[in-house]
Formats: C-alpha cells, sequence, structure tokens
C-alpha cells in the first residue's frame, strides 16, 4: 500500500506538469511515455466504465483523455501499476472531463460516490487520497466558469 501512495503521488506529479502543446520534448522520450500511459488507460477503461455504468461511449472517453494527454509532457518512467490502480488514474481523467469537456459524466461523478469506493477500495486508496489527486488534476474545483476563465 505505502508503494501505492507513493507511485500515487508521483503520477500525480507527472500528470501536474503542463506545457503548451508546441513544447516537444527532443529526446522523444515524453512521446512515448504518453503512448504508453494512453495504453494503460484504454485497457483500465473498460472495466471502470462498467464498474461506475457510465452512459458514455468508451470511445468518447479515450478521445477526451487524448485531448488532456495532448498538453501534458512527461519526463520520468511511469510506475508499475496494477489495472485496479490505472482504473483510479482514469477515474480521475474521467473527473476532469466532467467539469467542462464532457459535461454528461457530471451527474455521474458527482452523485455516485457509492460506486466511486468501489473502485477505490479495489485499489486500495482512500477517498482522502483520491481527493488529493484530484485537485492536483483539477485544482479550481468543478465550477466551469473557472475552467473557461483559465483558458480551458
Amino acid at each position: 500500500m505505502d508503494v501505492m501512495k507513493v507511485s500515487m503521488k508521483s503520477i500525480c506529479w507527472l500528470m501536474v506538469r503542463k506545457y503548451p502543446r508546441k513544447i516537444v520534448l527532443t529526446d522523444g522520450r515524453s512521446s512515448e511515455i504518453k503512448q504508453t500511459l494512453a495504453g494503460y488507460l484504454a485497457r483500465a477503461l473498460p472495466g471502470l466504465v462498467a464498474d461506475l455504468s457510465l452512459p458514455t461511449p468508451i470511445s468518447i472517453l479515450e478521445r477526451g483523455m487524448g485531448c488532456l494527454l495532448d498538453t501534458m509532457s512527461f519526463m520520468d518512467a511511469l510506475p508499475s501499476f496494477r489495472t485496479k490502480q490505472w482504473q483510479v488514474i482514469a477515474l480521475l481523467f474521467i473527473d476532469a472531463l466532467s467539469v467542462c469537456r464532457i459535461p454528461a459524466l457530471t451527474p455521474h461523478m458527482t452523485r455516485r460516490r457509492i460506486l466511486l469506493h468501489k473502485v477505490l477500495d479495489g485499489a486500495q486508496v482512500s477517498m482522502e487520497e483520491y481527493e488529493v489527486m484530484k485537485d492536483l488534476i483539477i485544482p479550481l474545483g468543478r465550477a466551469p466558469q473557472f475552467n473557461t476563465q483559465s483558458g480551458g
């Protein structure tokens, strides 16, 4: 469990290092890491969508996650998570997408805390730990007006 906490903190720091799309690391490592992360997220999505009973098609979620990934550069290797732990990372992305990009997800992310606990419990992540990670991904909270004012 301690490894999960350290690793979740590492992945959140990786995801917070955002740069404009035009900046690309010259060694190509960032794009390789991004492609690997996209693969992990794609494998985690079907189980997560089923657990949360999300009505949004996986293809739409993948496109939205791709847009989020395109805003990030990566410099460090990804942690070796289990599938349940990658589902928590995918859940963070879905939570971020629900603020403004895919508003149909908002009711599912704000009213279904019991189902969120099911996902978090499977990864041995507490709700408090999840909220800390979510604050890194959505620093201005759920209010869409803050998102649009900050360039979102």
